[in-house]
């Protein structure tokens, strides 16, 4: 949650996940917006209002983890690209 955005925590649908020095923050949300992710998240939800990452669904992740090096460069990239991608618009 950016620090501009209101939060509203509520019930226990709030993962913590912590951070031991391996993960670059943005690439780990970028990895967490990508469709392969939100598919995860949102398969077998169908029963739920809102679709939930449990802690089950989440010690079932495989989540690729290049080194930290390797996360700056592929967000420093991305960074580029998206806002190249934003503009594309299918008609």
């Amino acid at each position: 949650v950016k620090g501009t955005n209101k939060f509203y925590y509520k019930d226990a649908y709030i993962l913590c996940l912590d951070n031991f020095g391996k993960l670059y923050s943005e690439w780990f949300k970028l990895l967490f917006d990508s469709p392969k992710i939100q598919e995860y998240i949102h398969r077998g939800a169908m029963a739920t209002t809102v679709a939930q990452l449990t802690i089950e669904k989440t010690k079932a992740m495989i989540i690729p983890l290049p080194p930290l090096a390797e996360q700056q460069r592929i967000v420093a990239k991305l960074e580029k690209l998206l806002p190249l991608c934003d503009g594309l618009v299918e008609e």
